[in-house]
């Protein structure tokens, strides 16, 4: 069991981790991506630093905002 809590954090980290870059190394500065994706800029600050963990809603809104679907957000 705690193999399995070990591995969902690693995956966890590892979303943040891909998000952060993503935000960092889109096109537009980050109000314009907040204004986009329907998120505020509070929301779209603590993704960008890793802060938190987004929810399929979130992810949605934000990949709808850059251009992209949730796997080019996530796997691309």
């Amino acid at each position: 069991m705690i193999d399995k809590n070990i591995h969902l954090c690693d995956q966890k980290d590892e979303v943040k981790a891909v998000i952060a870059y993503k935000i960092k190394h889109c096109e537009m500065t980050l109000q314009q991506l907040a204004r986009q994706s329907k998120l505020s800029i509070t929301t779209i600050c603590n993704l960008a630093n890793g802060k938190i963990m987004p929810s399929i809603k979130t992810l949605f809104k934000l990949s709808k905002g850059m251009g992209l679907n949730i796997a080019q957000l996530l796997f691309d």
